[in-house]
């Protein structure tokens, strides 16, 4: 781990004001973290995307946080929608003797006018456990939306155990 600075994986995109923005995290191979099983839990990877529009550098003006996990070579996918903007993002982990490594490919749409605009960047990094991974899916610099996504992954991570339901009150005849 490199420790003082996240690591920019890319800049894929010049961005577009985005009015709404909506985000969903999904994947066909991984999985709720209670639903690794047992037996797999040993080889399953945690992955944590964080993904915010800063307004400033202390309070972002949105920001979501997804947790997932999965095994190695399956994919997490990060949709992200608004107004005339789709960003889909898929970061597949590997771990292999030599380390771990992270591949992402991001796609992006925008409307623009009368036309569609579309980009995508695919990338391949050896990162270190806890090592984010900062990258802006519409370009970085002025001028450009500032969309930030930082990609965390840990070795697997048991989900806090949920409190149990409240009971109810007794009743009163």
């Amino acid at each position: 781990m490199n420790g003082s600075r996240p690591r920019q994986a890319w800049s894929a995109f010049p961005g577009m004001a985005m009015l709404a923005l909506s985000v969903a995290v999904s994947s066909a191979g991984a999985q709720g973290g209670s639903a690794i099983p047992e037996a797999l839990q040993d080889k399953a990877l945690t992955i944590t995307v964080h993904t915010q529009v800063p307004e400033s550098p202390v309070a972002p003006a949105w920001e979501a946080r997804e947790v997932k996990s999965t095994l190695p070579g399956s994919a997490v996918a990060v949709k992200l929608v608004g107004e005339s903007l789709v960003v889909l993002i898929h970061v597949t982990p590997y771990q292999g003797p030599d380390g771990l490594m992270l591949v992402t490919q991001a796609q992006v749409w925008i409307k623009d006018k009368d036309s569609i605009l579309y980009h995508t960047a695919l990338n391949t990094l050896k990162v270190a456990f806890g090592e984010p991974v900062v990258f802006y899916p519409l370009g970085e610099g002025k001028g450009k939306t500032p969309l930030r996504v930082v990609i965390v992954i840990q070795p697997f991570q048991k989900p806090a155990v949920p409190a149990g339901p409240v009971s109810d009150p007794p009743k009163t005849p």
